[in-house]
This record gives C-alpha cells, structure tokens and sequence, in this order.
C-alpha cells in the first residue's frame, strides 16, 4: 500500500504525539526544541516511507510566483533575489538530507547551534562539522549551478 499522508496530517500526527507527550518533556531542553524535534521526526519517517516506495521526487519549484507581473516591472535587484532565492532551492535540494537539514535550521530558522543539537540528537561538534562540509557543498554547486 503507498503511504497517502499529506503534509497537513504529519502536523496533525505530531501535535497529537506533543499533546500525549506533554508529561514527558526533557526539562533540559528548550520546549520549542522538543517540539521541533518531533514534527522533525514526523516529517523524516513521512520521507523514508515515501522513499520505500520509490516516489523520492525532488517538488517542482514553482515558477509561478511572479507569473501575474509583468517582467518589466520587477527592479533589477529584485530579479536578483528571485534567482538566489530558486537557485539556492535547488542547490538545498541537490544536497544530502543530513546537510540540507543543518542548513536549513542554521540559516532559514537561525538556530544555534545547541538547538540544532537537541532537535537532530548530535553533539554540537557534529553539527558544526555537518555545516562546515554543507557550506563546502553548497559553495561548490553554487559556483556551477548547472
């Protein structure tokens, strides 16, 4: 049977696992850590069941953002965000779960490094090194983008 969850029921599944969980909350760590942690989990075990089944599909970005604008009116620089912005989507997309991961939380959720450790359960020194080589990565393919 394929999974037929939807992103909207692996957030319900996880706030369900938070509420049933509430007694057991790490004291040491940081509630919204924990939290995190575990939508984490939810959308991890969402992606390894989809990849089970071999529908690993990278999502179509969608070039439809600014469809309704006319090219003219978008000023130079924002043309230059809107191409960083798709190129730096593909380039996370091209990458290793367990750098994109780090990434992610590092520079679109700017955790620190310690709520980067409670959530993925890694010391620090790991994530430092997983973002260490993710950068290295990342500067690679975004120097020869395609």
């Amino acid at each position: 049977m394929l999974p037929t969850k939807k992103p909207p029921d692996i957030l319900q599944d996880a706030f369900i696992k938070i509420w049933k969980n509430l007694n057991a909350v790490d004291q040491s760590l940081k509630l919204s850590s924990w939290i995190y942690r575990i939508v984490h989990n939810e959308a991890i075990s969402f992606l390894r069941q989809k990849k089970s089944f071999g529908k690993n599909q990278n999502i179509p970005w969608d070039d439809t953002r600014y469809a309704e604008m006319p090219d003219d009116t978008l000023p130079e620089a924002a043309e230059e965000l809107e191409y960083r912005d798709k190129l730096t989507h593909r380039i996370l997309a091209q990458l290793p779960e367990q750098y994109k991961e780090v990434l992610i939380l590092k520079f679109l959720e700017n955790m620190s490094y310690e709520e980067i450790s409670d959530i993925l359960k890694i010391p620090e020194g790991t994530v430092a090194i997983r973002i260490n080589r993710a950068k290295k990565i990342f500067r690679k393919h975004a120097e020869h983008p395609f």
